[in-house]
């Protein structure tokens, strides 16, 4: 499409695929030539949108059915950032948060494994909602908060989805339209593997949590984190 239909204008949505396969081949959007009708400014916007390279990302890993035990390597690799030594035992049927967690770190938004010096980590929804509702980062936005709207990009945090518990499941935003939203989930229902599924918007959903563009962890005193 790009390179027979070079009098095109191209939509936003071929412009967004178009960047990844740049950065995936490593092309530089500076080699677009000139005469390609391509809005070169909204590809640099989408290459420095974390939020829409995090989903991306989850919605090709997601998609691949990961299945949570340890002979799965892609599900060794969710775990590789929590090194107990029964670290599958701990996360297993409840690694939706390492889940999340993985998917972040592989698009560059960087974040400790807990807050200093916090008891949890973000393995778990909990340590995630008190992440992103301190001063410092105020990310979280609740379920039909005045003037918030949920969108590609943001993690969805459920309120008593699949149990009596609060914050009990969380998952990434893919897309949304009045009813439905389309998200990328690990232990999609606690049956132990990742999907991609459409959720009602207005069942059990606490919150959303939209991380800035640029953010990472920086911490200037004494990190010492528990194992």
């Amino acid at each position: 499409m790009y390179l027979q239909n070079t009098g095109d204008n191209l939509s936003k949505a071929a412009i967004h695929r178009l960047q990844n396969v740049f950065v995936e081949l490593g092309i530089s959007v500076e080699h677009v030539e000139a005469g390609f009708n391509v809005d070169t400014e909204t590809i640099n916007s989408n290459a420095e949108d974390s939020r829409l390279m995090l989903a991306d990302f989850a919605e090709m890993f997601a998609g691949q059915n990961i299945i949570g035990v340890p002979e799965d390597e892609r599900y060794r690799e969710i775990c590789k950032y929590w090194p107990d030594s029964d670290i599958y035992k701990v996360l297993e049927g409840n690694w939706c948060a390492a889940f999340v967690y993985y998917c972040c770190m592989q698009v560059g938004i960087l974040l400790p494994i807990r807050y200093p010096n916090c008891m949890y980590r973000l393995a778990g929804v909990g340590a995630w909602l008190d992440w992103a509702q301190l001063p410092e980062t105020e990310f979280f936005y609740h379920d039909k908060q005045d003037g918030f709207e949920p969108a590609r990009g943001d993690i969805v945090v459920y309120e008593k989805l699949l149990s009596d518990d609060s914050h009990d499941h969380i998952g990434i935003v893919l897309g949304c339209d009045d009813n439905k939203i389309l998200v990328a989930e690990g232990n999609k229902d606690n049956k132990n593997y990742s999907s991609v599924l459409y959720r009602d918007r207005g069942h059990c959903i606490l919150g959303y949590i939209r991380i800035d563009n640029g953010y990472h962890f920086h911490f200037s005193g004494e990190y010492t984190p528990i194992r």
